[in-house]
């Protein structure tokens, strides 16, 4: 579940009924469902400024709505394992996603350009994280390792390596 930048409206997913719904905070209402996964909703994002919200799901797609209209503006294909995470940069402009492929990619949140896929986990790619800065990003893997990527070129960095069971959480300091 993720608050609006706002303030005002919480979103929310459920694994068995393949939708997102936003709430009002002061009213308890629902205010929005979002539906047309195929799967269960496994991760939700939205922008900072709020314009955009993310949902990444079991049927492999990913989909971008907008508050207010109940329809996905965008459906984001080419993962063939359903998606486990997804993150939007500080900025807003780029989306990450990650997959039971093994896979991450990168993408222009407004055009659903695909800038670069992430290929080097032996095991489900399960987690997500972004620097403050927006410059690095770290994926969390079935493999019990964590992967740091340069964002912008998408080439890889470490890889961290020591944990001997799948690595639960993870956190930037």
């Amino acid at each position: 579940m993720v608050i609006t930048p706002n303030g005002k409206h919480l979103l929310t997913s459920a694994l068995f009924d393949n939708t997102a719904r936003m709430w009002d905070l002061e009213t308890g209402t629902e205010h929005q469902v979002l539906k047309g996964h195929r799967g269960g909703i496994r991760q939700i994002a939205i922008t900072p400024d709020g314009s955009s919200m993310v949902t990444s799901s079991e049927d492999d797609t990913v989909r971008i709505w907008t508050p207010d209209q109940d329809s996905a503006v965008r459906i984001l294909t080419g993962h063939n394992k359903p998606v486990n995470a997804t993150i939007i940069t500080p900025d807003g402009e780029r989306l990450v996603t990650a997959s039971g492929d093994h896979t991450s990619r990168i993408w222009d949140l407004k055009t659903g350009e695909l800038f670069h896929i992430l290929e080097g986990h032996t095991g489900g790619v399960i987690g997500l994280l972004i620097t403050p800065d927006g410059k690095r990003l770290v994926t969390r893997s079935l493999d019990n390792s964590l992967r740091v990527w340069d964002l912008k070129t998408g080439s890889s960095g470490p890889v961290l390596e020591g944990h001997k069971s799948t690595i639960s959480a993870a956190a930037i300091t």
